[in-house]
C-alpha cells in the first residue's frame, strides 16, 4: 500500500520506573498538520521480559478502558493482542524483552486491518530475529 507523506523516525529515551531501556517509532504517511499516520510501527526494549509484558498489559487496559475492543492473537508463535477502535487498529505484543506495538489508521482504509497488521508483524519479526 503506497503512502503519501514521508516517514518520521523517532528515538525514546529509557523510563527507569517502568524498565525501559530503548524505544524507536517509525510512522509513515506523515503528513504536515495531521495527528494521526496511516501505519506506525514501535519496538521497545525493557530490562527484563516480564517488564515487556507488563507493559504489553497496560497498553491493552487502556486501549480497552477507551473503548477498543480486542481479539487474542499469536505471531510468530508467541500471544499477542489486535485491538480495535474507531481510529484505528493495533496489535500488541512482547517478545523477550522487547515489546511491538504496530498500527493501522483508520486513514489508511485498510480493507482487512488484521490481515494487514499480521503481514508487517511477520516483517518485524524476521527484522527483530536478527538482533539476536
Amino acid at each position: 500500500m503506497p503512502f503519501t507523506g514521508h516517514t518520521r523516525f523517532i528515538v525514546g529515551v529509557p523510563i527507569k520506573k517502568v524498565g525501559r531501556l530503548a524505544r524507536v517509532t517509525c510512522s509513515y504517511g506523515v503528513v504536515n498538520g495531521k495527528p494521526s499516520y496511516p501505519v506506525e510501527i514501535g519496538l521497545s526494549k525493557y530490562s527484563n521480559a516480564s517488564s515487556a509484558s507488563s507493559r504489553v498489559k497496560v497498553t491493552i487496559q487502556t486501549e480497552r478502558a477507551g473503548g477498543a475492543t480486542f481479539k487474542d492473537l499469536t505471531v510468530d508463535g508467541k500471544p499477542a493482542t489486535l485491538l480495535q477502535g474507531t481510529t484505528g487498529s493495533l496489535l500488541v505484543y512482547a517478545v523477550g524483552v522487547y515489546t511491538i506495538a504496530l498500527s493501522v489508521d483508520a486513514s489508511a482504509h485498510a480493507p482487512d486491518p488484521q490481515a494487514s497488521l499480521a503481514a508487517l508483524a511477520e516483517v518485524v519479526q524476521t527484522n527483530l530475529k536478527s538482533l539476536s
